[in-house]
C-alpha cells in the first residue's frame, strides 16, 4: 500500500486541492511563542508542508513512500525529508515544538499513533491533526459515484468524521491537554475532467488492481458526463489541536 499514491505523485499534487492557509494561522496562534522545530507525519507531496515552510523553524518531513519523498525533496529543498515510517523514525532528544499531519492519522497504527506523537513532542509542544472529507454538493451524484465503486466491489464504505473518533482518542491521553477543534468548509467547483483526475488519486480508486482501474474510470466518466460541466465539491476540514503537558 505504501506506493499507491507515490506512483501518481505528480497527479496527486496537481489534482488535489491545497489546504486552506487559515490552518497554519490557527495552529501557530494556538502554539504561541517560538517553535524551535517541527515534524510532519506522512508529508506526501507537501500539501501541508506548504502551510508551514518558510515560517522560521526547521521542518522534518516523514514520508515512507520513496516516490513521494523524491517529489517532496524536489519541491521543498529547504526541509529535511526522512524516508521512513513514523513508527520507525526516532525523534530528537527533548522532542520538537510542533508535530502535525494532514490526512494521515487514519493511515497510522491505532494503538501507537498517539503515544508516538506524544513522545515526539517537547513539553508544551503542539500536536495538530488535520483531516478532510471531500463531499459532493449534489447528494444524488455522491450516491451515484459510490454506486460505481460498489459495483466493482468491494464497497469502499464511508469513513466517519475525524472529530467522531480522533478527538476521543487524543482526549484519553493524560499527557495531552487543551484539546481544541476547528471545522472549516470550502466550496471547490471543478470541471468534470479535473474532478476525474482528483478521483484517480483517492484510495478507493488507487487500491484497486491496475487492470480494473480503467473500467472503473470509464464508469465514473459516464456518470459525470450526465451532469453539469462543473462539479460542485465541498472540502470539509477538521483540525484538532492538543498540547503536551509540562510546558
Amino acid at each position: 500500500m505504501s506506493t499507491i499514491f507515490g506512483e501518481v505523485a505528480g497527479l496527486y499534487d496537481d489534482a488535489r486541492p491545497d489546504h486552506p492557509g487559515e490552518i497554519a494561522d490557527l495552529v501557530l496562534t494556538y502554539a504561541g511563542g517560538h517553535i524551535a522545530s517541527a515534524v510532519e507525519i506522512g508529508a506526501g507531496t507537501g500539501k501541508a508542508t506548504a502551510l508551514f515552510a518558510g515560517r522560521g523553524f526547521p521542518i522534518t518531513c516523514i514520508e515512507p513512500d520513496p516516490l513521494m519523498a523524491e517529489f517532496l525533496t524536489a519541491r521543498f529543498p529547504e526541509v529535511t525529508v526522512a524516508a521512513t515510517t513514523f513508527e520507525e523514525w526516532t525523534p530528537p532528544a527533548g522532542g520538537v515544538g510542533l508535530v502535525y499531519g494532514a490526512m494521515v492519522w487514519h493511515w497510522l497504527a491505532e494503538d501507537t499513533r498517539a503515544p508516538l506523537a506524544v513522545a515526539a513532542l517537547s513539553p508544551g509542544g503542539t500536536l495538530a491533526v488535520i483531516g478532510r472529507r471531500t463531499r459532493h454538493q449534489d447528494p444524488d451524484l455522491e450516491e451515484q459515484i459510490m454506486a460505481v465503486f460498489r459495483s466493482f466491489g468491494p464497497d469502499p464504505g464511508t469513513r466517519p468524521p475525524m472529530s467522531g473518533w480522533a478527538l476521543a482518542e487524543l482526549d484519553a491521553r493524560p499527557e495531552l491537554t487543551d484539546l481544541t477543534t476547528h471545522q472549516l468548509s470550502h466550496e471547490y467547483p471543478m470541471s468534470r475532467a479535473r474532478y476525474l483526475q482528483m478521483v484517480q488519486t483517492f484510495s478507493p480508486f488507487r487500491r484497486r488492481p491496475p487492470e480494473q482501474r480503467g473500467d472503473v474510470l470509464a464508469a465514473l466518466t459516464r456518470t459525470v458526463e450526465t451532469r453539469d460541466s462543473t462539479i460542485g465539491v465541498s472540502l470539509e476540514t477538521t483540525l484538532i489541536l492538543a498540547r503536551r503537558t509540562g510546558g
